[in-house]
């Protein structure tokens, strides 16, 4: 087939390319337009937990292990971190709760919620890890993007 035979099926048929383009083109309006506005605050951490050799006192000039970095990125996405964060941005302060057993439920219950929005990525080559939050309040997102890291180095 050459392509003056594809322009020519195509001019034939240009009814049913124009409509399906547009129905296209209408969906994906529709989508962009029902769908929540989410932003990504997002930050970065350098992990660098080579230690001095006990002998010489230098350096060690190995690379650092895909394991340590992962043990790192669990110990970021842990319960025990995100709890800190929502100690530090005082997340579960809510006047209306009146136990401490209320108030503890609420802070696992806001910790959990923040955990299912993060998301933590290393760097294919390096010792970076990225943290990413998602919300509907940019500020929000930043804040807890940053809490996590803040919480982390604490």
């Amino acid at each position: 087939m050459s392509f003056a035979q594809l322009l020519k099926i195509l001019w034939a048929r240009r009814r049913l390319v124009t409509t399906v383009t547009a129905g296209a083109v209408l969906l994906a309006l529709f989508a962009y337009l029902v769908m929540p506005k989410t932003y990504v605050g997002a930050t970065s951490l350098v992990i660098d937990s080579r230690g001095v050799d006990p002998l010489t006192g230098a350096a060690p000039n190995q690379p650092m292990s895909a394991s340590v970095l992962a043990t790192q990125m669990d110990v970021i996405g842990s319960r025990a971190v995100a709890l800190a964060v929502v100690d530090k941005l005082e997340l579960a302060n809510d006047p209306d709760l009146k136990t401490q057993e209320d108030r503890d439920a609420a802070r696992q219950s806001v910790a959990q919620s923040l955990l299912t929005h993060l998301t933590l990525k290393p760097a294919s080559t390096s010792n970076v890890i990225r943290i990413e939050f998602e919300n509907a309040d940019p500020q929000m997102a930043a804040k807890v993007a940053n809490g996590f890291a803040d919480a982390y180095q604490q």
